[in-house]
């Protein structure tokens, strides 16, 4: 059940080698010679076979979703105000819980999440409400293709990137 951890030579680096399959050692430029001068190293542009543009994914997304939640603070009051500080605090955690329990999926959620709001933002230039203010059809439309084009550029980008 759990994986097997050998202490006989560098216990150190045995517990990480242990989890990672041997087929991917080689892919994510890791040495398996101990005993060379340089021994086990990860190439720069992974995390431990996490490639670099995710953590990158990650900071846009943090970054828009504060944006959003300032956006949505600065422009409604009272009750509408609190209900879409909710939803849009929810969302995170939802879209987490989805994807775990359906065992995939995260970073595209996250890149078409990232995606949407950054269109919001442009969209309706830092004030969400907008978006639902009457005569916001032309608005909605232009949010809706703003974040295709940017789910369809970050998936690229997210493609592009060397595994790690």
């Amino acid at each position: 059940m759990y994986p097997e951890i050998r202490t006989e030579q560098s216990p150190r680096f045995d517990a990480l080698l242990n989890d990672v399959p041997r087929h991917h050692i080689s892919n994510v430029g890791i040495s398996t010679d101990i005993s060379s001068p340089g021994g086990i190293a990860l190439v720069p542009e992974s995390l431990y076979g996490l490639p670099a543009v995710v953590p990158l994914v990650w900071l846009v997304a943090a970054g828009g979703w504060i944006a959003v939640a300032a956006g949505l603070r600065r422009g409604l009051s009272g009750q509408a105000r609190r209900a879409a500080l909710i939803a849009h605090v929810m969302t995170a955690p939802g879209v987490v819980l989805v994807c775990a329990t359906l065992g995939f999926g995260f970073l595209y959620a996250t890149v078409a999440l990232t995606a949407e709001w950054w269109a919001l933002i442009v969209a309706t230039r830092l004030r969400p409400e907008r978006l639902v203010a009457s005569g916001s059809p032309p608005r909605l439309a232009v949010w809706s293709a703003l974040a295709a084009l940017a789910l369809l550029g970050g998936t690229h980008l997210v493609h592009l990137a060397p595994n790690g």
